[in-house]
């Protein structure tokens, strides 16, 4: 969290000079050392502002993602990248409706899903046998079947 304020090498070279790897006991810029007490009293706020006297009108609270859950029937390995366009949507999406599948996938988009049949999360309408799908249903040329 440091680093993200004053550079990854300044806390480093701060590390070895000092001796003392434990944040709490580096000296480092005053505003780097007060940066991590804000972020964390910006999350204890954000997790109830209302306890600390902040009204949030509900047009500015983030509102929940829908989604779909469909089973994916894979028969050949995939890429994640492959499989995000093939459902109407994109990489990036995938993986944050999907946060399990990052202990199957690696940080790289063309990582293959490699086992057949497994549930995942899409956004509302991206699945083509989802009603609403401008596709219709899906087509014989798609890599997987997706039901509901």
């Amino acid at each position: 969290m440091a680093a993200y304020n004053c550079g990854e090498n300044r806390v480093q070279k701060e590390i070895t000079e000092q001796k003392v790897a434990d944040y709490y006991r580096l000296n480092l810029p005053t505003e780097t050392e007060r940066y991590l007490y804000r972020i964390a009293a910006i999350k204890i706020i954000m997790e109830n502002p209302r306890r600390y006297g902040y009204m949030l009108p509900e047009e500015h609270l983030y509102r929940p993602v829908k989604f779909d859950t469909v089973t994916v029937n894979i028969s050949n390995p995939i890429h994640i990248t492959d499989l995000a366009q093939a459902i109407g949507t994109d990489f990036k999406v995938i993986k944050e409706l999907n946060p399990e599948l990052l202990a199957i996938i690696s940080r790289q988009a063309n990582t293959p899903l490699k086992f057949l049949r497994f549930r995942t999360k899409c956004p509302c309408h991206a699945c083509p046998t989802q009603p609403g799908h401008p596709s219709g249903g899906p087509t014989q040329q798609q890599p997987f079947g997706c039901n509901q």
